[in-house]
């Protein structure tokens, strides 16, 4: 994995911890992006030529790789872009489950909607356990789960067992589920996850920079979306000759070829390196600053300690100064109810004795 931190040259500048809140470009992807642009400058339309068979060719590989359908794969440009028109195609007034405190992005576009939203009310530490879920699921008549799969507040993931749990014990449940600080860290397949929608932008894990996302739909909920998109890149003629695929729908305009081949080189890429490898190497690093933040900081951890648990995140309560004091020593990292730290497979212990020395100062 040190071999891999000279494809970040950002990592020569700083202590960067910060893939929470944008992945760092490597070279490559740099080399990538600019022999497109290259090819966009010396060719013009001829540039495109080609493009629907290229899109769904990028669609199959992030199907293939996260275990969708191509068919019910979309590219978007956002996370955001994604939830809000899938839920103008399934709004008709829902019961809608929100965990507490999580990301505006997977509570707004179901608030400004036909839905009728409630937020989980829990006491104590097993706010997304199988059993307290289950039971507000049942006693409210949930039909709608929609949580971020790493939570705003602490930077804990939902186990993924969870969403399959509770699939098989409520089938007409829709799980939808906002998975930007998830793909790209671990292993995943979408098609046995549980999940009714996933939507991911790619700018952070995935390092694929901006403008580009996927989501994923269900054979289940693709029954239930009434998408009224349209658009040329739905029928790819002007005559709405054919049947768009059911991804199609939410792609109504032209694709930017720049980002989504971006996008497919990063998964392909991090493929390459393994996605067992990320994780145990972004849960090495992490591990490794929980005990120095512990041992040799006044500061409290606020994320669990359960490796069920663990994303890219490491969340510490600590006060905005302190996280002031930690830029300005060219140590970058977030403010989020503390400090957030995030954690990726360029990372290294190096980078978390920096961090402590600073914290320490």
């Amino acid at each position: 994995m040190n071999a891999l931190r000279e494809q970040y040259p950002a990592l020569e500048n700083f202590t960067y911890l910060n893939s929470c809140s944008s992945g760092l470009m490597s070279k490559e992807l740099l080399a990538f992006r600019r022999n497109l642009d290259e090819d966009y400058q010396l060719q013009g339309s001829n540039f495109r030529a080609g493009v629907y068979d290229k899109i769904r060719a990028i669609k199959a590989v992030i199907a293939n790789t996260f275990g969708g359908n191509t068919e019910r794969t979309a590219l978007i440009p956002s996370c955001s872009h994604g939830i809000n028109m899938v839920l103008d195609a399934l709004a008709n007034g829902q019961k809608v489950l929100h965990l507490p405190g999580d990301y505006p992005s997977i509570v707004w576009p179901f608030t400004s909607r036909n839905f009728v939203c409630t937020t989980l009310v829990v006491e104590g530490p097993d706010t997304y356990s199988l059993e307290t879920l289950s039971e507000a699921i049942e006693s409210q008549h949930i039909e709608i789960l929609a949580v971020s799969a790493v939570q705003y507040s602490n930077g804990e993931i939902i186990p993924p067992a969870t969403f399959r749990a509770l699939k098989d014990r409520f089938p007409d449940l829709l799980i939808i589920v906002d998975a930007t600080q998830f793909l790209g860290i671990a292993p995943f397949h979408f098609h046995e996850s549980g999940i009714d929608l996933l939507v991911a932008s790619a700018f952070k894990w995935l390092c694929a920079g901006y403008g580009n996302g996927v989501l994923f739909i269900s054979e289940a909920l693709e029954k239930l979306l009434n998408s009224k998109l349209r658009g040329y890149n739905t029928y790819k003629n002007p005559r709405k000759e054919g049947e768009p695929t059911t991804g199609e729908y939410f792609e109504p305009g032209h694709q930017d070829l720049l980002a989504f081949q971006s996008l497919r080189f990063q998964v392909e890429q991090h493929q390459a390196i393994g996605y067992d490898q990320i994780q145990a190497q972004i849960q090495k690093v992490k591990n490794y600053a929980r005990r120095k933040i512990v041992a040799e900081t006044p500061y409290t951890i606020i994320t669990s300690e359960d490796p069920g648990m663990a994303s890219g995140i490491l969340s510490v309560e600590a006060p905005p100064k302190l996280v002031k004091h930690l830029n300005e020593q060219q140590i970058v990292c977030s403010y989020n109810r503390g400090l957030r730290l995030g954690i990726h497979f360029y990372n290294n212990e190096e980078d978390i004795d920096q961090l402590v020395r600073a914290m320490k100062d």
